[in-house]
């Protein structure tokens, strides 16, 4: 099976992979560096006790009847001026907003309530605490409105992942190490070399397996497209998405990351056109567990529901490893239409979509209500390519992409910066990333949770708990059985066959969709379409509880039919969402039709 990474690069003719290459120019914004991170105040949730800011609805109205009378307040000790004096005493001038002082004691947020509520009153807030965000000094991070949003791009304020809130805390720690499941990176980028994954058990360069790992100097990680130990990048995807993680902040040169120092573990498996094989990645996945990996971010998709992927994503589960994955671009309803890796069914997998500057989901973006976990930033991301040629490179050593493939990463790094303060399971992370985000009725229905990444959110597990939705467990295999005993038929006449469908599973879906091809090959394969069959129709089984139904399936042979063996062969869906049309695990015993000569 191949598999591609989620990417369609905009120029002619060019492959299609999980991020599209906007094809833009990029002009940078007029951005000093400073020798020192610059700062900027940003609101966080914590208030001061015992004040409260006041805007009053009459500029001339006296502070006095607030204090005695029908309507008087008498938590509040006095009102202060915030910058200018008052005229006469117990009168607000033309200053409409006061700072009221309350008496000890006092509940600061019911009084903000019951103030609210005053006739006098036209707004009053809680005096909100602010704290210098730092802001890296790195020359372009003026243009990465997916960390710090003020509108640059035309899109929406604040519309990004609150990263400079989020450094307040933490910037990161070189203790984590995420692996870059993808088509390797440039190791020698500006921006990435200090934050690479080293394996310092392997000495360069000596054709040894010193380590005896089973790879020879796998020191930045390794190819296992070439199967080699230079895992550099030949297409340029994944050093953006490894920009977008880890790029070297407040260094003065290119871009951030959303974790400074985490490092990169770079593990190829797509090559030089941004294709790869699912053996491949089985390999590179357990590659990055066996040697530490705690985060996986995995920008690629495509191909049926592979047996041995999932069972290495649960290897990597049980680990303690988290595996990221881009939703995928095809604009679809991944719940009815799933994309794998991110498709898969196992507690670490997090499956993020991708929204645009003003919050809006990317139109390339797939969704799903029971199949996506959360949104991120996706949409013209400016991150670090090679310098060199290849289909995603730049003389400048950073483009522009868009794709679910920079949408992924965003959520790794953020994963990055949450191990570097705590350990949690990968289940525990996913929950947080997912109960953190910002909720959006842009994308009510369209995530578990209706949310987009907040990066400085996740951090303080500021965490609202959500309904998730879940796709039916799924069944064992299909159980088709014949009970009209072999069936023969001449070609141009019917044939009705009745067979048994019956759910293994032991739990009752909502119905079942079972449909029905005759073909001339044993092993049909659903996905790609091939020749040689001919659709029988379908059969809606309501409620598909476990047992047994009867179905009777009625066709034609054609009277171009070649005389010889055929074979009925079904798939099965269930529930509210379709799994995938996979011959391997969905159906069992096929049924012979012999076909005789007209």
């Amino acid at each position: 099976m191949k598999i591609q990474s989620i990417v369609s690069y905009l120029a002619p003719g060019a492959l299609t992979l999980a991020c599209l290459s906007t094809g833009w120019s990029v002009t940078a914004h007029a951005f000093t560096p400073d020798a020192r991170t610059t700062t900027q105040l940003v609101v966080t949730p914590e208030y001061k006790e015992g004040e409260l800011l006041v805007k009053f609805k009459n500029t001339a109205h006296r502070i006095p009847s607030m204090r005695f009378g029908a309507n008087a307040v008498p938590e509040v000790d006095r009102f202060e001026s915030i910058h200018k004096k008052s005229g006469k005493a117990g009168v607000l001038s033309e200053e409409p907003w006061r700072i009221a002082r309350l008496k000890p004691g006092s509940d600061t947020v019911r009084l903000k309530e019951r103030l609210a509520r005053h006739p006098d009153v036209e707004s009053v807030e809680l005096n909100y605490r602010v704290t210098a965000a730092q802001i890296p000094n790195d020359p372009r991070f003026s243009e990465q409105w997916s960390l710090h949003n003020i509108g640059q791009t035309g899109g929406t304020f604040d519309a990004d992942v609150d990263a400079p809130e989020a450094w307040n805390l933490t910037t990161g720690s070189n203790s984590v190490v995420v692996a870059v499941i993808d088509t390797g990176v440039d190791y020698t980028h500006e921006d990435l070399r200090n934050n690479m994954w080293i394996n310092t058990r392997e000495i360069p360069g000596n054709g040894i397996d010193d380590d005896g790992n089973g790879y020879v100097d796998d020191v930045y990680g390794y190819d296992f497209f070439n199967n080699d130990g230079d895992p550099s990048d030949d297409f340029g995807h994944g050093t953006h998405v490894a920009g977008i993680i880890a790029a070297a902040g407040n260094n003065g040169v290119g871009i951030t990351g959303l974790s400074w120092s985490a490092k990169i573990m770079a593990v190829k498996f797509l090559g030089a056109n941004g294709y790869g094989y699912v053996s491949d990645a089985v390999r590179a996945i357990h590659y990055a567990t066996t040697m530490g990996a705690k985060i996986m971010n995995n920008s690629w998709g495509g191909g049926a529901y592979s047996q041995a992927l999932y069972d290495v994503i649960a290897e990597a589960n049980t680990a303690g490893a988290l595996f990221v994955a881009a939703a995928g671009n095809e604009g679809t309803n991944t719940d009815f239409k799933p994309v794998f890796p991110a498709g898969y069914d196992v507690p670490n997998v997090v499956s993020v979509s991708a929204t645009g500057s003003s919050d809006d989901r990317a139109y390339f973006s797939n969704f799903g209500k029971a199949s996506v976990d959360l949104a991120a930033p996706g949409l013209d991301i400016l991150s670090t390519v090679p310098q060199g040629r290849c289909t995603l490179c730049d003389a400048t050593g950073y483009l522009r992409l868009s794709g679910t493939s920079m949408a992924a990463p965003h959520v790794a790094g953020t994963a990055a910066l949450i191990l570097s303060q705590t350990n949690l399971s990968p289940s525990q992370l996913r929950q947080r990333l997912m109960e953190s985000a910002d909720r959006l009725p842009s994308l009510a229905g369209l995530t578990m949770c209706s949310g987009r990444l907040n990066t400085d959110r996740a951090l303080r597990s500021v965490t609202e708990p959500c309904v998730v939705s879940t796709l039916l467990p799924p069944l064992p295999d299909l159980a088709l059985s014949n009970l009209t005993g072999p069936v023969s038929v001449k070609a141009g006449s019917s044939v009705s066959v009745n067979i048994q469908l019956e759910n293994l599973g032991g739990t009752a879906a909502p119905w079942a969709f079972t449909m029905f091809a005759l073909s001339s090959n044993p092993i049909l394969n659903w996905d790609n379409n091939p020749q040689g069959y001919s659709w029988l129709g379908y059969h809606y089984v309501q409620p598909f509880a476990p047992g047994n139904a009867i179905i009777s399936v009625v066709f034609n042979v054609p009277n171009a039919t070649t005389p010889g063996t055929y074979y009925l062969q079904g798939v099965v869906d269930y529930g509210n969402a379709v799994r995938e049309f996979n011959e391997n695990n969905n159906t069992s015993n096929i049924i012979q039709i012999q076909v005789l000569a007209p």
